[in-house]
């Protein structure tokens, strides 16, 4: 049985380049669901504290962080292997504006353990059949895999559906291949966006 994530907020990257979300969405949320809750630096950062700071003293002020320039993605996996070299993982719908080429993210497990921090290399973005038949065998699931091409790809297409609901599955006609080199361990102290 796969654990389910837990609920996150809606963070989408703005115009200027700046991970955002908004206020009345964090506002009904946990800290753990906030901008600075969804975010792989949030050990390291100021910015929580300075929160909770704001909260407790006799004069105070609701501060919510709802954008943020040093923002690191978490992306949530559901099979921790992550093969040596570059790899993908598949995901359903357009995550081209949200992920970008030369940006760090956190990979984490269902429960939000780390499990590493990765470098994207590239993101394509195409038809849900085409991106899996070319970049299937590439997928961190299944690289290491002694099978031939084909049978990675028929392996994917078995296993991807169950990661999403399948009336959402069946309307999807994108996927994004995400292209990530894991970056040498790192404390989250010395990690730098």
């Amino acid at each position: 049985m796969t654990t389910k994530p837990p609920k996150r907020p809606v963070v989408k990257r703005d115009d200027y380049g700046y991970f955002t979300t908004s206020p009345a969405t964090s506002m009904k949320m946990a800290e753990k669901q906030t901008l600075c809750g969804s975010c792989g630096r949030q050990s390291s950062c100021n910015l929580p504290g300075i929160q909770r700071e704001g909260r407790t003293r006799d004069h105070w002020a609701v501060i919510d962080v709802v954008a943020c320039d040093i923002f690191v993605p978490q992306i949530i996996f559901y099979n921790p292997h992550m093969p040596e070299g570059r790899w993908n993982t598949l995901r359903l719908g357009d995550r081209s504006s949200f992920l970008q080429k030369g940006q760090q993210v956190q990979i984490i497990d269902p429960s939000g353990a780390h499990l590493s921090f990765a470098r994207v290399t590239s993101v394509i973005v195409g038809d849900k059949d085409i991106i899996i038949e070319e970049h299937a065998r590439f997928n961190h699931s299944v690289k290491d895999m002694n099978l031939k091409k084909q049978e990675k790809t028929d392996y994917i297409k078995r296993k991807l559906p169950q990661h999403y609901h399948s009336h959402l599955w069946a309307r999807t006609t994108q996927v994004t291949a995400v292209y990530l080199k894991a970056i040498p361990e790192l404390t989250q102290t010395e990690y730098k966006s």
